[in-house]
């Protein structure tokens, strides 16, 4: 076995990374070094293995009241990805809690006597009662029982292009 620097055996190496990784627990940052190496990943694309790395490396880490407030409130109002600044945009969705939804709700699901019309072999999960004519188009008909199919969480359509798919059904 050669003692220079370039022929160390791989069972060296191993050692070597080992005595690394344990120098380096418990050792913090500096916010500098933190903000290099956030800008550094941006739009760095990770493969779905390494994904789920990272979620099963943070399994089961418990965070204080007080870090969890601090997050909250970091991430309100206009700091939140999701924000709306044009407030008009954002639509009164009123139909889980109103009264006439829940009735109509329900008497779409007698009518179809608590089954999926698709029913082919494939439901799964619990009912919906969807709205043929959507929601936000057709407001005159949203409370209309002809308005309403029962289907399964599996053939419920979300999103535009699903729902043109099975409106052969509808």
């Amino acid at each position: 076995m050669s003692t220079g620097i370039y022929n160390r055996t791989e069972e060296h190496n191993k050692q070597s990374i080992k005595n690394l990784k344990l120098g380096m627990l418990g050792k913090k940052h500096s916010r500098e070094s933190i903000l290099i190496m956030s800008i550094a990943k941006k739009g760095k694309k990770f493969s779905e293995q390494h994904r789920k790395n990272i979620g099963l490396g943070h399994r089961g880490i418990k965070f204080s009241k007080e870090i969890c407030d601090k997050i909250s409130k970091s991430l309100m109002g206009k700091n939140n990805p999701q924000w709306i600044e044009d407030r008009s945009m954002v639509l009164n969705n009123d139909r889980g809690d109103s009264t006439e939804y829940k009735e109509w709700r329900l008497n779409v699901y007698k009518r179809d006597n608590y089954k999926c019309k698709i029913g082919n072999g494939d439901c799964v999960g619990r009912l919906e009662a969807h709205h043929i004519l959507p929601w936000r188009n057709f407001v005159e008909l949203r409370y209309n029982i002809n308005n309403g199919i029962t289907l399964c969480q599996f053939h419920h359509p979300h999103g535009d292009k699903k729902e043109k798919l099975l409106s052969p059904y509808f």
